[in-house]
């Protein structure tokens, strides 16, 4: 089986206010699903300036990330605790592997 979406849609449909905010540290961050299966899922986040996902990690999954437009900032911590900041705009993708804590803000 074989699911397309249109990102620009799911662009404009985050743009329009349209889809109800998920709470994330007491701010409300704009989300629509992209896909679901028993593998994986990809949401769309946005992020207003200012905004920002504390830090967290997963267990079992990668967070791949991808600038669709604008710039953020995916923070991680090398090995030795220091933070390490990766810049995030329209075309550029970063993949944070599991167990690695990440840190994302615009």
């Amino acid at each position: 089986m074989a699911t397309a979406k249109d990102l620009n849609g799911l662009v404009e449909l985050l743009d329009s206010g349209e889809v109800a905010p998920v709470e994330v540290n007491g701010q409300q961050i704009l989300c629509v699903s992209v896909y679901e299966t028993a593998r994986s899922q990809a949401e769309m986040y946005l992020l207003r300036p200012g905004q920002r996902i504390p830090p967290h990690k997963h267990s079992a999954i990668d967070d791949v990330f991808v600038g669709v437009r604008g710039r953020g900032r995916i923070r991680t911590w090398d090995p030795a605790g220091s933070a390490v900041d990766h810049l995030i705009e329209a075309g550029s993708v970063l993949v944070v592997e599991p167990g690695n804590p990440h840190e994302v803000s615009c």
